[in-house]
């Protein structure tokens, strides 16, 4: 049996009464400690730790009301003790995940893929770990099934979502490519998409199976796909924006080195590998460009990268492309509406072309044991 004393009633009405004061501050990081020892230990009554743990569900609940991580330590206290129930369990697990964001690509260009995000955010919870997993349950458009393809979003342990304190978000976003899509003769149109996804999780104080649950959150929204001959990205030309982003590039450290296809010198291979460090920014406006290679007059596609307005990247570029020698090459930068319809929100990108001209190259030669995936023979890019 439990101790009911009288410091611990008088503790209990301080802290429901800073709680119920609006503004949000019952239990500090300080005091935590104290009053979670004194769940674990029994110096509180089972029926004080129960209505404690009553109230901090109904404050967790409350969207619009300030949230202590410490709540969700008490919470836990009580639970490891044996004093949280499954169904509070599940309405602790619940809370903490809600509300999700999900945002498509709208409009999608029937024979694009389909761009998602999820945002999960997990700032109505604790300060430890749960043992867990969230992902993808299904997919579906006006009711038929899409295929999650095995390299699109999936989930990860909720263990990786929740560093110490703060505030955290975790999204999982991915894509459905256009020749899944096209299993569904889609016309053009609205058409709902129903994003479901599955939370499993264990209270990391018990292995019982009783207190593994799994909650399915369902989530849906109205997209309006257009026709393959209509485009969702413009192109804006303007050559002062053009020059600034001209003037902001840098490519560095573009290494090429030979790759072995046969019993003869290495130098003489057509394969070669090629490297290389972009540095774009910041941005005037959002751009999505396609990055080729070129020597004479002929151009290879190297990489492709896409930047909101505002920000400045840095990107490792690389790919194993054909007849390149040891000369200096032209980094030529193509707007890519492609690139762009396959983000969730970039619709407006810079149309011009941007090329700098004689970027000198590391020649190396490096003995390559095998064969990797290469982008395919020489593109023709105009001048």
């Amino acid at each position: 049996m439990r101790k009911n004393t009288l410091g611990v009633s008088i503790a209990c009405f301080i802290l429901f009464a800073c709680f119920s004061n609006g503004y949000g501050r019952s239990v500090t990081v300080e005091e935590a400690p104290l009053l979670i020892e004194r769940i674990k230990t029994g110096a509180m009554s089972d029926s004080s730790v129960k209505d404690l743990v009553a109230f901090a569900l109904c404050r967790q609940a409350d969207r619009t009301a300030a949230w202590t991580r410490v709540w969700g330590d008490v919470i836990e206290a009580a639970g490891k003790v044996g004093l949280l129930s499954r169904d509070q369990w599940i309405q602790y697990v619940d809370q903490m995940y809600a509300p999700l964001l999900l945002t498509i690509r709208d409009p999608v260009r029937i024979g694009d893929p389909l761009v998602i995000e999820l945002r999960l955010s997990d700032e109505r919870k604790g300060n430890h770990e749960l043992v867990g997993f969230f992902g993808v349950k299904s997919l579906s458009i006006d009711g038929d099934h899409v295929g999650i393809p095995s390299g699109g979003p999936s989930g990860c342990p909720l263990s990786g979502i929740n560093p110490r304190g703060g505030r955290s978000h975790v999204r999982f976003s991915g894509s459905i490519p256009s020749h899944t899509l096209s299993k569904l003769a889609l016309a053009r149109g609205k058409h709902a998409v129903t994003y479901r996804a599955a939370i499993k999780a264990r209270p990391p104080w018990t292995t019982a199976n009783d207190m593994a649950i799994t909650t399915t959150i369902t989530l849906t929204r109205e997209i309006m796909f257009v026709g393959p001959e209509e485009q969702t990205v413009t192109l804006i030309w303007d050559k002062s924006m053009a020059e600034a982003v001209r003037n902001s590039i840098r490519i560095e450290n573009l290494c090429l080195s030979p790759v072995r296809m046969g019993p003869g010198p290495i130098a003489d291979s057509p394969l070669v590998n090629s490297k290389a460090d972009l540095i774009v920014g910041p941005a005037p406006v959002d751009l999505a460009y396609s990055v080729y290679l070129r020597q004479g007059r002929k151009a290879r596609l190297l990489d492709q990268f896409h930047m909101r307005a505002g920000n400045s990247l840095k990107m490792y570029l690389s790919a194993q492309l054909w007849e390149l020698k040891d000369a200096p090459v032209d980094v030529i930068l193509q707007p890519s509406r492609k690139e762009a319809a396959g983000t969730l929100t970039i619709n407006r990108i810079l149309g011009d072309e941007i090329i700098i001209r004689n970027v000198p190259v590391k020649w190396a030669i490096e003995e390559n044991k095998s064969l990797a995936t290469h982008r395919g023979e020489p593109l023709g890019v105009a001048d």
